[in-house]
């Protein structure tokens, strides 16, 4: 993960998206190979800000909306409220902060 943060960093952010999307399968594959429930939440988080950056701002709602997935719910609303308002809906990104 640490190579996918520094292409992230360097604003290489399709890059940085596959090695994410290399590392979810790579975990996916090895069943001895878990992230905690903390773990899995941040790299949700980080998958969906690079979707972000990539504009992806759709694909981003939908990464982080899966129920369950994202643990720290400040983050949360704080990251939707951002990617609604990029979106231009007002109204539910005004909501994400209430």
């Amino acid at each position: 993960m640490s190579y996918a943060i520094a292409t992230y960093l360097s604003k290489q952010h399709a890059k940085a998206l596959d090695i994410i999307g290399r590392f979810e399968n790579m975990i996916k594959a090895d069943k001895k190979m878990k992230l905690k429930k903390y773990e899995r939440s941040e790299l949700v988080l980080f998958k969906a800000r690079v979707l972000e950056e990539l504009g992806e701002y759709q694909k981003a709602i939908d990464t982080i909306s899966k129920k369950g997935e994202v643990v720290n719910q400040l983050a949360l609303n704080e990251q939707l409220a951002r990617l609604y308002r990029a979106l231009g809906d007002k109204d539910k990104a005004i909501e994400r902060l209430e």
